[in-house]
């Protein structure tokens, strides 16, 4: 079952190996990317002059206007690629309304490993959605020869990304933690890179079913 609704769903393009042998290696082309409605996925994209996130098969592509502000799109440009990319596409994901708010990165992280196992996944990756009110959270974007970062005081949000409590290199975990994660505003708005954030209010998860 693990095999299933975890590992198959997910599936990495490039490596952290890849990446420091040839730092300028662009792992996939963004037109060869599988994508269906339930696809979600992270990564850079090519020269690091985009943070790419995949939101419900849809591109959500951030690029730095300024120290602090970006422009969101969501059709990638001629010939864009990606340094590297991660993905998930299960074949469905089941949805459920959490009674307690999120408070953070490592109660999100302990919640899905309490939430692993019972979806077949005990000690292994698993792709999440976590939607809700984002309260404190703090967005960055990838950019040459600079990069954006800000702060969301409140919005409604859905965040995705996958946690491993097995590997952190195989689908490039921050360095400390089991769990990377991006961003995608309800306005359509912002996306990016989710760093950290205070709490997530009314919050419904969706696993792989």
């Amino acid at each position: 079952m693990a095999e299933a609704v975890c590992a198959s769903a997910i599936h990495a393009f490039g490596s952290r190996a890849d990446l420091q042998a040839d730092p300028g290696r662009v792992a996939v082309s963004l037109s060869k990317v599988p994508v269906s409605e339930t696809t979600i996925g992270y990564g850079p994209g090519s020269d690091y002059q985009a943070e790419l996130t995949l939101l419900d098969g849809v591109w959500q592509i951030a690029r730095a206007t300024g120290p602090k502000s970006a422009v969101n799109v969501t059709t990638p440009g001629e010939g864009a690629g990606a340094m590297f990319l991660v993905t998930a596409s299960p074949e469905a994901w089941k949805t459920r309304a959490l009674e307690t708010p999120v408070n953070g990165m490592a109660a999100l992280e302990a919640l899905l490993a309490q939430a692993a196992p019972s979806h077949g996944c005990p000690g292994e990756a698993i792709p999440f959605k976590l939607s809700g009110t984002l309260m404190g959270g703090e967005w960055s974007v990838v950019g040459r020869p600079a990069g954006a970062a800000g702060r969301i005081e409140q919005a409604d949000v859905t965040l995705i990304g996958i946690f491993d409590p097995a590997d952190p290199d195989r689908y490039f975990m921050p360095q400390g933690r089991k769990i990377h994660v991006h961003v995608v505003s309800n306005d359509g708005q912002l996306s990016g890179h989710l760093n950290d954030f205070e709490a997530l209010t009314n919050p419904s998860l969706a696993l792989p079913q």
